[in-house]
Formats: C-alpha cells, sequence, structure tokens
C-alpha cells in the first residue's frame, strides 16, 4: 500500500488523505465554525495534495481535517520529504455538529504514526487557552511550553541614532541570493522548532512589505520581514546570528523597519510576537514603545519521547 492509497478504518469512520475527497469539501470544511488556521502565507488548497493532510469521514462528507507539517520538508506535496525533527500542527476543522473530540483523535492517531515514520519526534501548537482546539489538545497529552505574547506601538517614530559601531553594519533589502544565508541565520539563532526553512523564507519574500538584511563584512548577520494590512503592520521575524549579538544590530533592523513603515507607508499600528521566555527581545521591544497586550497564546507540546526545553532567546540585541 503507497502513502497516497493510505485508508484505514475506526469505529465506522474513514480515515486518508484529504485529497481522496472532493477540492469542494475542502471549502465547505473551511466555512465551518471550528476552524484552525496558522498556515500564515499559503491557503487550505494549496495544501490540498499534501500527504500530511489527513480527513476522517463516515459518507462522502469530511467530518474533520487536520494538517501538521515538519520544521523541515523538502516538497510540501510529500511528507517523506521531511527531515527529522518538529512539526506544527497549521490547520484543522471540524463540521458543524460533529463531536471534535470524537472526530480528532483518530486523525492524531493516524498523522503521528505517520510523523514518526519519518522522523518527527514531536509536535507543538500555537493557540488561544479559549480555542475549541485548546480542549482537544490537552485531551491528547499535549503540554504547555512557553507563551507567545502580542506587543503593539502606535506612532512612534523610532530614533535611529546609533554608535560608531554600527557604522560597519548595512542594512539593505533582501534578493533572493539572500535566502541560503538568512536561513543559516535562524539555524543559528533558534531551537529547531521555531526555524524557518528555505521554502518558507522564499514565501515570505513574496509576500512581505518589507524584507531586509544586515550585512557586516560582508556576510548576513541578521535580517527581518514585516506583512501590511491597510493601516496596520505586523513584524513578523527579527533575528540576529549569536555571533553578532550584542551590537546593537537588531535595534538597526527595528528602527530601519519602523521608520520605513511609518514613513514612506504611513502605518500607525505596528504589531509583533515573541516568546514569553525571550524576556531580551521583550526589553529590546519596550525601548522602541511596544506594550504587551493580552490575551497570551499558549504554545503546546506533546513529544513521543522527551519535551524538549522550552525555548530559551536566541535574540541579544
Amino acid at each position: 500500500m503507497t502513502p497516497d492509497s493510505h485508508r484505514q478504518t475506526v469505529a465506522g469512520q474513514r480515515i486518508d488523505l484529504l485529497k481522496a475527497h472532493r477540492s469542494t469539501e475542502l471549502v465547505r470544511l473551511a466555512s465551518q465554525r471550528r476552524v484552525f488556521n496558522r498556515l500564515d502565507w499559503w491557503t487550505p488548497a494549496e495544501w490540498y495534495n499534501s500527504n500530511a493532510f489527513w480527513a476522517v469521514s463516515r459518507s462522502e462528507t469530511i467530518d474533520a481535517a487536520l494538517l501538521v507539517v515538519p520544521v523541515a520538508i523538502d516538497d510540501m506535496d510529500d511528507l517523506q520529504t521531511a527531515q527529522p525533527g518538529s512539526a506544527w500542527i497549521r490547520w484543522c476543522a471540524v463540521t458543524d455538529g460533529v463531536s471534535a473530540s470524537e472526530a480528532l483523535q483518530p486523525l492524531f492517531d493516524a498523522c503521528e504514526d505517520r510523523l514518526q515514520q519519518v522522523g518527527i519526534d514531536c509536535t507543538f501548537c500555537i493557540v488561544e487557552p479559549m480555542h475549541w482546539l485548546y480542549a482537544c489538545l490537552r485531551e491528547r497529552g499535549y503540554a504547555r511550553n512557553d507563551d507567545v505574547i502580542t506587543l503593539m506601538s502606535r506612532e512612534r517614530i523610532p530614533d535611529t541614532t546609533f554608535d560608531e559601531s554600527s557604522r560597519a553594519v548595512t542594512v539593505r533589502a533582501a534578493t533572493w541570493y539572500d535566502i541560503a544565508q538568512v536561513a543559516e541565520v535562524d539555524t543559528q539563532a533558534f531551537e529547531e522548532q521555531w526555524r524557518y526553512p528555505g521554502f518558507v523564507l522564499r514565501r515570505a519574500l513574496e509576500s512581505s512589505a518589507y524584507f531586509t538584511v544586515a550585512e557586516l563584512d560582508g556576510q548576513i548577520v541578521g535580517y527581518q520581514f514585516a506583512a501590511v494590512n491597510e493601516e496596520d503592520a505586523h513584524i513578523t521575524r527579527l533575528v540576529v546570528r549569536p555571533p553578532a549579538q550584542g551590537r546593537g544590530i537588531g535595534a538597526m533592523l527595528l528602527a530601519d523597519c519602523m521608520h520605513y513603515l511609518r514613513h514612506s507607508l504611513r502605518i500607525k499600528t505596528i504589531t509583533l510576537n515573541t516568546q514569553a521566555s525571550n524576556t531580551i527581545s521583550q526589553r529590546l521591544y519596550a525601548r522602541f514603545g511596544f506594550e504587551t497586550l493580552q490575551p497570551r497564546l499558549r504554545v503546546m507540546c506533546r513529544c513521543y519521547d522527551n519535551c524538549l526545553p522550552a525555548w530559551q532567546g536566541a535574540l541579544d540585541m
């Protein structure tokens, strides 16, 4: 039996790959009341043919669907191209009137079995404590690993004056040729579960309103990118290589980004996220006028051996 033909039956329910169903079923499912979406720059339809996308049904109508994506995967349609490590729950939906707990548990069984076959040992999910999926994750054995907090700045124009050492650093627009080095920055700066692989960074470069890198001695030592929605912007990423930390490079990237958003795009509100455990970055953001919003998001984690430690904070600004 090939992965694409994989199918099993649990208590009268059929569990198989989503692409075994009509694509119109995905559209219908996406319109239901209980939908969890952390696909970032993708749509569910772009993952329709992926064998990381599972569905459960009692008839031709899907009861629930679940997409769990490894951090490092070469082909989004083929789970076999994933590298061992961690994965994230990216999309999940349950048909109205169906028990989320009853529908999702066999989906988790099938999905986790396949993930372990390709070397995935831990699955993460970022979810609000009051979200319907949170109770299902707790029932499944997911535990709190960290929190993600959101910070916001209104109207403030940052001070772009830096000391003499900053003259050696150049902040410029990112290009396609930078992606390999940018991915190296991520690898050095973050725990495995928080890294962005090359295909994600390429998509971010296509989609972002402002994507810049910081260069020192001809080497990329940091980067940031931000998304814009009308009068609001969100700084999605701000990273500095560990060997270059402590030199104000993160502050330079942040100041440059905020200056561009405020002056060139006339953005009024800027938000960003960071882990609650990353107190170093929080001090930087406070300097730039960012204030913490509520509620916090929970980083939930389920590992099949020993759970990875909470992220300890990779940025030293």
